[in-house]
């Protein structure tokens, strides 16, 4: 019989410390609302630089300008979103002279784009490249948005202020440190 005394006064002892160790813990339910973005309209950055060379007895400084336009139309990426179209402004100064001046836009490129580029692509790189034969020669391309997917082309401005655009046949590859596309 003391056996079982000291048996159940165990099991109540236990069963009271049990008890009075065990914290009650609520359920707490934590609820986060994540809002769907969708697609978002993106724009490229406004750029305007400005640099110059000297070629034989002429001086020439050029600005590039860049900025979007929502009147130029917008093009749909792969993931839905909507990109503003931009347009480059050229100018070109000859020893202080109004020597070349033109708007570039994917339009200014008439049947020299594929329709896929017409309509997915955005103009979105310009820079000088070189001068050959007293030629400025400016490289530029029209690209799907956030891919590697361009068509590259070169404008040659003349010593009289012509121009020609012609598609950039030539791999670009860059050397180490040389500046990137603006």
């Amino acid at each position: 019989m003391m056996i079982k005394r000291h048996t159940l006064l165990f099991v109540l002892v236990a069963a009271t410390l049990f008890c009075s160790c065990k914290k009650e813990t609520a359920k707490e339910t934590i609820s986060i609302e994540v809002a769907e973005t969708g697609p978002q309209t993106h724009k490229l950055d406004a750029l305007h630089y400005i640099d110059s060379l000297k070629v034989g007895s002429r001086s020439y400084v050029y600005t590039l300008h860049r900025d979007s336009d929502e009147g130029l139309g917008t093009v749909i990426d792969e993931y839905d979103d909507k990109w503003v179209n931009s347009f480059y402004e050229l100018t070109v100064e000859c020893n202080g002279q109004p020597f070349f001046q033109k708007r570039f836009v994917k339009e200014t490129l008439g049947n020299l784009l594929t329709e896929d580029f017409k309509r997915m692509g955005i103009l979105d790189g310009f820079r000088f490249m070189q001068v050959e034969d007293g030629k400025l020669i400016f490289s530029f391309c029209v690209s799907y948005p956030n891919s590697d997917m361009s068509a590259p082309f070169l404008l040659t401005i003349a010593p009289d202020g012509s121009h020609s655009i012609e598609p950039d046949t030539v791999l670009d590859v860059m050397d180490e440190g040389e500046e990137g596309e603006f």
